[in-house]
């Protein structure tokens, strides 16, 4: 990156020294010779950016001599120098980007452990990625597990029940704990039901599980986006609620817990029964023709009545929470960070027939939109890195090299890789560079006092 900046810097000096000579075979280089290192500077690193501001800021004050009518230009002059510059000094560094950009799409076509911060559909284009091969349609009935995308535990319950007072000695429910866990149980597993017809779906229900169910049945009761849906915890036989308590360790959210209902669902007080609605919605679509897939699909489950998100973070239980997340109502519904996989039905496995089939069925993306998806996770995860680094510096030691960087450490064969600068050559240019400044305040000085200065 540095070789590139400093290439950058030499050849817009070269092209501005030719600015009395415009339009040459040498001037046309040099620009872009400029164009080209702009572009190699911001691929290495999006702190190039710096750098095209840095020529950007001379290529202003240099059109802004031109335009001067009294050097004569005329304004078909002027707009020549313009898009002269416009396109190499910005069309070109933005095709060198996208060049570099295309041959990693290119070269990267398998999948791998960097993908699982894209959206599903851009892990679908990678070669022997998990979506494409356990990707299946969700239907009412189903058991199917939750997974929190940014913290990978699961939605689960059990009869542990919240205790009745908590360290802050706030009473909660003592209802049937939910929380986050990191491995999946039993305890994982969900009935996905709808909240319409329940009759019809029981009659379904009991011929799917004879397997005497019909394709016009399965497409009837496909979970779409949008749609209301109860959450039945299949080993406690209880419903997913949440209600106005405050959670465990965030007293500002919901409480997430469970609660026995009726069979008939509907016939339970409508107070408990608003609390088990969950709106389900597919990120990244707003059409409810969309189907919910397993592991393919990032869903929010939006509380109906409260209008809160499930939502988990990494800090832990006390004791009685055995170790797991907190799961709780998020009062901020659209944040990413309430995003859920359903990562599997339960008895439901792919076939090879299966596999080609969902390979057929992956919808192409474009470079573009990959080039898009890419630029902005990079943009939002660098804005994301707000907290200390313990090998961090300030820009005060750099220039007197007093750390380096511990690049690579063993603690158990007491091994480690220090990288430093090479003393001689770093101290050398700090004293280079002082010896330019003195020197150059010098000449300025006796310039001002009209002396003359002997060469040499």
């Amino acid at each position: 990156m540095i070789f590139f900046m400093l290439a950058a810097v030499y050849a817009y000096i070269k092209f501005f020294k030719l600015r009395y000579k415009p339009f040459g075979a040498q001037w046309w280089t040099w620009l872009l010779a400029t164009g080209a290192m702009l572009g190699c500077v911001v691929s290495c690193k999006l702190v190039g950016l710096f750098t095209i501001t840095l020529i950007g800021s001379a290529v202003i004050y240099d059109l802004w001599r031109i335009i001067d009518i009294r050097r004569g230009t005329t304004m078909t002059q002027f707009a020549h120098h313009f898009i002269a510059r416009a396109v190499a000094l910005i069309a070109v560094p933005f095709a060198v980007y996208l060049a570099f950009f295309y041959v990693h799409f290119a070269v990267l076509t398998n999948t791998g452990t960097g993908d699982v911060y894209h959206t599903p559909k851009f892990q679908m284009q990678l070669r022997d990625n998990f979506m494409t091969k356990s990707s299946f349609d969700v239907h009412y009935g189903d058991r199917i597990t939750f997974k929190h995308r940014e913290t990978n535990v699961y939605l689960e319950s059990s009869e542990a029940r919240y205790p009745l007072r908590y360290e802050d000695k706030r009473i909660s429910s003592q209802g049937q704990q939910v929380t986050g866990a990191k491995k999946l149980s039993d305890n994982g597993f969900w009935t996905i039901k709808p909240a319409r017809d329940y009759a019809e779906f029981t009659e379904f229900l009991q011929r799917r599980r004879a397997g005497e169910e019909t394709s016009e049945e399965l497409e009837r009761w496909r979970v779409m986006n949008t749609d209301i849906v109860h959450l039945q915890h299949v080993t406690t036989g209880t419903y997913l609620r949440t209600h106005d308590v405050a959670s465990p360790m965030t007293p500002t959210n919901m409480e997430f817990t469970t609660v026995l209902l009726n069979s008939t669902l509907e016939e339970n007080a409508p107070e408990i029964y608003e609390d088990t609605l969950w709106e389900l919605m597919i990120d990244g679509t707003s059409d409810n023709s969309t189907q919910l897939r397993t592991s393919s699909s990032f869903v929010r489950l939006v509380s109906k009545k409260h209008g809160v998100s499930m939502w988990t973070h990494k800090k832990a239980l006390p004791e009685w929470g055995h170790g797991n997340q907190e799961i709780n109502g998020n009062k901020k519904p659209n944040e990413k960070s309430n995003l859920w996989t359903v990562t599997q039905i339960h008895g439901r496995k792919t076939s090879d027939e299966e596999k080609a089939e969902m390979v057929k069925r992956v919808e192409p993306m474009g470079f573009l939109a990959k080039f898009a998806e890419l630029q902005g996770l990079m943009i939002k995860h660098n804005n994301a890195l707000t907290t200390v680094h313990p090998f961090q510096s300030t820009p005060l030691s750099w220039p007197f090299l007093t750390r380096g960087i511990s690049f690579w450490t063993n603690a158990a064969e007491r091994k480690q890789i220090y990288l430093l600068g090479n003393p001689v050559g770093w101290w050398l240019s700090d004293i280079a560079l002082v010896v330019y400044a003195v020197v150059m305040v010098a000449l300025e000085l006796a310039n001002r006092r009209n002396e003359e200065i002997v060469d040499g």
